[in-house]
């Protein structure tokens, strides 16, 4: 700034006289206004009739949420996206009960428009979305339709957003038993003379009450509407490929047997895969078996069931789907899935050599199109290939030595299809090694009654391709635990790119663990072995775990910049630098056992805070909010003009909430105020500018780095002139900062 000391009073009429305003009173008030507004405007031009030199503006959002019945939230508005973001800067908050309309007041700057709102659970949870604000006013809505397609994420570092049900709870679906004995009444015994598709035989259901039958049966695959009953104590012997089309049914009652030969096919499509396709219906105490294949395409409106056992070489799902019920079990060496929509649902127990190919690429007709619904327990002995909805259900148990995850179209963060849901207590485990290619994995969304474990020994591969939602792919409360001495190199994208998730205690491959954390979740959080025949839940119960999380919600700054416009040749801006932080706060969470069950706002701290950054006068100053006292210096000394050397004052204004401040507002700016000591009286200087009047101080929405010492404002920012004749540059201060004062650690 000018050299203001107090001069003995000769020197100091022949100083003013030579010299001008170089040697003035800071804010000599007897300086004429005229002149000042002369100087302002030889250097900057005529001020626009609009212009009130403050770059920010008061606004009104009128907001609806109508989400839980009776539950409260807290209401927000951002300047940016707060999902996810730490840096978000929070402009207002309210609190609103669901169901309520509110208005919610907020200072904007004039040359944005877009803002975010947000409502926070008392949960943590976070549903945010844009809303636009013209000419002062915005409206925004939080209701059950549109916060579904609204971001809805947690307000923790962590997401937490999808559930397969409203708590995670992943039910796979129980298919009726079909009636077998009605399939016996009335069946005439199968003869050679009637094994026949002649148009005058015209018997529709069969059975073979006893003995063994051994030859082919055209009437299954020719023949429409027939029924063949194998009843106790009969057998069917598959000699030769044997198809069940047209509609028709082989039913195994308890104590039949079905018995399929090495090389030989008993399928229930028809030639070629086309026409009606039929069906394989096995009771409780009933069996199928043999080393030949076993394939089911019955489409997906129907299903064949299996209530007994099956024990094959090859069992192909090839575009149908076998339900295995309760207490059922289903063996097979070789377990396909290579058509789409080839969907296994399992309420018993499964196990197979493989049910997967490492190269899959090239087997994928055998492979890549089975879809496992799994409830119970199902185990490969080598190789497991998840493609589509994968349903892993509650306390249900998979297993497999090397798992991929497969998906041939765009991973999407909408379509449950790209998913492998797991329910409370699900257990996958990968033993040798897990691979992933667009498939996420969602696990439920509370933890009340068990999270969902993943064990992998490593992971060779864990593709989220190009995709902007890559960081959607595993979350909710899925565990994933590395077993294995080898990471695989996989295993950065699993756990750094694509897992975004929460788990309450350790389990998660990353750095929030110690390995002895993750080798103890291991061996007493969870059982990795199990009985086969155990369909109970494999989570053991594990003590409380508590933690606590503070997230923080950054206020917003602004700086009020003095001037004494004494002389044309200065315009510095640099007299007195306040910075004005309204609002910010933090919220303690407290999880047990990964909930929410307390929430704390963290002292009063959704007050204002006014920083003193600099204070280039050299007569005794003080500055004031209204009347309470922010600063005083009798010094002539100039300080952060030229370097900044930290924060002159920092004081919380006495009973002010940021609720209502608005720095938008001529009446709020007008309580910042100087008080200068002149050579003959002292003075007060207001920061607010009447509009189209000349500023003695400036407001700025943004933390200002200001001019250095005697640097013109305009060269400092050539984009400050065009703002003084037309508001529209209301932005002038993000480009330029030439020869500037950028404080850190403030």
């Amino acid at each position: 700034m000018k050299n203001l000391t107090k001069l003995m009073f000769a020197i100091a009429l022949t100083s003013v006289a030579l010299t001008g305003c170089k040697e003035k009173d800071l804010y000599d008030p007897s300086y004429k206004e005229a002149e000042l507004a002369a100087n302002f405007t030889s250097e900057f031009g005529d001020v626009a009739a609009d212009q009130n030199f403050n770059t920010s503006e008061s606004a009104t959002l009128t907001a609806t949420v109508d989400l839980d019945y009776g539950v409260t939230y807290t209401l927000g508005i951002f300047e940016g996206s707060p999902i996810n973001n730490s840096s978000a800067i929070i402009l207002a908050k309210t609190s609103i009960t669901s169901g309520e309309t509110v208005e919610l007041s907020f200072t904007k700057s004039k040359v944005d428009t877009t803002f975010f709102a947000a409502v926070i659970y008392p949960n943590g949870y976070m549903a945010a979305k844009p809303f636009a604000c013209i000419d002062g006013e915005a409206t925004v809505s939080f209701v059950n339709s549109s916060t579904s397609s609204a971001s809805l994420m947690s307000a923790k570092s962590a997401m937490r957003t999808r559930a397969v049900s409203s708590d995670g709870t992943v039910t796979v679906e129980t298919m009726s038993a079909p009636d077998f004995d009605s399939y016996l009444d009335g069946a005439t015994e199968l003869t050679s003379e009637n094994n026949t598709t002649n148009p005058d035989n015209t018997i529709t259901k069969y059975k073979i009450s006893s003995g063994t039958w051994t030859d082919n049966i055209p009437l299954l695959q020719s023949a429409n509407g027939i029924t063949l009953y194998v009843a106790d104590g009969a057998t069917l012997q598959i000699n030769q490929e044997q198809r069940v089309n047209m509609g028709n049914t082989i039913v195994v009652a308890s104590g039949g047997t079905v018995e399929i030969a090495s090389g030989v096919t008993l399928r229930t499509n028809a030639d070629g895969g086309t026409g009606t396709r039929g069906m394989i219906y096995v009771q409780s105490g009933a069996t199928v078996k043999g080393e030949g294949t076993l394939e089911f395409s019955n489409g997906t409106t129907e299903y064949s069931y299996n209530g007994g056992t099956i024990d094959v070489g090859t069992l192909n799902i090839n575009g149908g789907t076998l339900y295995n019920a309760n207490g059922a079990t289903l063996y097979a060496d070789d377990l396909r899935g290579g058509a789409s929509n080839s969907t296994l649902i399992n309420q018993g127990k499964v196990i197979v050599g493989t049910a997967g190919s490492s190269n899959w690429w090239s087997t994928s007709e055998q492979y890549a199109g089975l879809i496992l619904k799994n409830n119970c327990y199902f185990e490969s002995k080598d190789g497991l290939q998840l493609g589509g909805a994968t349903e892993l259900g509650d306390g249900s148990y998979t297993k497999a030595s090397n798992v991929w995850s497969i998906i041939g179209s765009d991973h999407s963060y909408t379509d449950n299809q790209n998913y492998i849901a797991m329910g409370h207590n699900a257990v996958l485990v990968a033993e040798d090694n897990l691979s992933i290619s667009n498939h996420g994995i969602v696990g439920p969304s509370s933890n009340s009654t068990g999270e969902a474990y993943v064990y992998f020994g490593q992971c060779s591969s864990a593709n989220y391709g190009n995709w902007n939602n890559k960081n959607e792919w595993i979350y909710n409360y899925v565990n994933l635990v590395h077993t294995g001495s080898t990471e695989g190199s996989g295993y950065t994208n699993l756990t750094t790119y694509m897992l975004n998730g929460y788990a309450a205690d350790c389990g998660w491959s990353n750095a929030k663990c110690t390995e002895s954390e993750k080798v103890a979740e291991s061996t007493t959080g969870i059982l990795t072995t199990k009985e086969s025949d155990d369909c109970s839940p494999a989570i053991i119960a594990k003590e409380d775990t508590i933690t606590t999380e503070t997230v923080y919600y950054n206020g917003k700054t602004y700086t009020v910049a003095f001037e004494d416009l004494g002389s044309t040749d200065d315009f510095d801006f640099n007299d007195i630098v306040l910075y004005v932080t309204v609002g910010g706060y933090s919220v303690t969470y407290t999880y047990t056992n990964g909930e929410v069950t307390s929430t704390t706002e963290n002292g009063n701290n959704d007050g204002v805070t006014v920083r003193v950054m600099a204070a280039g006068g050299t007569l005794p100053i003080e500055v004031y909010y209204d009347s309470q006292l922010l600063y005083s210096k009798s010094t002539s000394e100039m300080l952060n003009t030229t370097s900044f050397n930290g924060v002159l004052a920092t004081v919380t204004l006495d009973g002010v909430s940021a609720s209502g401040f608005d720095m938008g507002d001529a009446e709020t700016i007008k309580n910042f105020k100087i008080k200068v000591d002149g050579t003959t009286e002292s003075y007060f200087v207001s920061a607010s500018t009447d509009k189209g009047d000349t500023p003695q101080a400036i407001v700025i929405g943004t933390a200002w780095s200001w001019p250095t010492e005697r640097t013109n404002i305009g060269t400092s920012y050539p984009a400050f002139k065009k703002w003084v004749g037309d508001t529209i540059y209301g932005d002038w201060y993000e480009s330029g900062g030439v020869s500037v004062i950028t404080p850190s650690n403030y």
